[in-house]
């Protein structure tokens, strides 16, 4: 049987959260977990959190502070 969520509902609101926060809390209860499973290969919770500090530290290198904004565009890929 697939989850609630695949199903459209969950039990707990996600009101208030932010991307963040759900992140660190998965890496923090699921470090190697499989996250992301795609064919280019997997990516566990811990992986996708230091791929994101990388993100980050290259944006504070360029210049931008908390808050700024950045357009993103990225291809459908796991990576």
């Amino acid at each position: 049987m697939a989850p609630a969520y695949v199903q459209g509902s969950i039990d707990e609101p996600l009101v208030e959260e932010t991307i963040a926060n759900r992140l660190a809390a998965a890496v923090a209860k699921y470090p190697d977990r499989v996250a992301v499973l795609s064919n280019q290969g997997e990516l566990t919770y811990k992986q996708i959190d230091e791929q994101s500090d990388a993100v980050a530290i290259t944006f504070r290198d360029l210049g931008l502070r908390p808050a700024d904004r950045v357009a993103v565009c990225l291809g459908n890929l796991a990576e």
